[in-house]
């Protein structure tokens, strides 16, 4: 639901969204979470996750979302 957001107003603002990916450990370095402000807008997507694995590796992280978009574009979503 979160990626038809982000497609949709992206679409409605006429603006290409960028999907930035953080590594496993540590995530997305808080200098660049910081840029966050100098955009009109700005989403932060997370991937919640049931089991004992901490955290997706970056390339899952990456397929799920490219998929996700995908669908959207499908209008699947």
């Amino acid at each position: 639901d979160n990626i038809k957001v982000i497609m949709t107003t992206a679409k409605k603002n006429e603006k290409i969204p960028i999907f930035i990916y953080g590594n496993e450990g540590t995530g997305i370095p808080s200098s660049i979470l910081n840029t966050s402000t100098r955009f009109n807008i700005c989403y932060i997507l997370e991937l919640h996750q049931k089991g004992a694995i901490q955290s997706y590796n970056v390339s899952n992280s990456c397929a799920i979302i490219s998929y996700l978009v995908l669908l959207y574009f499908q209008e699947l979503i």
